[in-house]
């Protein structure tokens, strides 16, 4: 999925205390899980949603860590900075060669 900056914070903004694990399903459905180290083997990742333990084996979305979304938020932050600032010394004219997919 490619999320806006604006839509990856909303999810970690969003995420329930002791969410690792978010789910985006493919209807914007977002379920939130966190491990449950006390439950048997193979059943220790758990919906917020429901309590449900399947929450992995039957998804049709997009499964990612929260922790690699606030990374992706740092660097598309940092990305947006470079653009900001990114100046041709030549007159102070401002221009870029970061593309404009990348510039938020």
């Amino acid at each position: 999925m490619s999320e806006t900056l604006e839509e990856l914070k909303a999810i970690v903004d969003n995420a329930p205390d002791g969410a690792t694990i978010v789910d985006i399903e493919v209807d914007g459905f977002i379920d939130y899980l966190y491990v449950d180290k006390c439950a048997d083997h193979g059943k220790q990742i758990k919906s917020f949603h429901n309590g449900d333990d399947s929450a992995i084996e039957y998804s049709n979305g997009n499964i990612r860590s929260l922790s690699d979304i606030k990374r992706i938020i740092e660097l598309m932050e940092h990305i947006k900075g470079l653009k900001a600032n990114t100046v041709n010394f030549n007159g102070g004219v401002k221009c870029s060669n970061i593309p404009n997919n990348l510039a938020m």
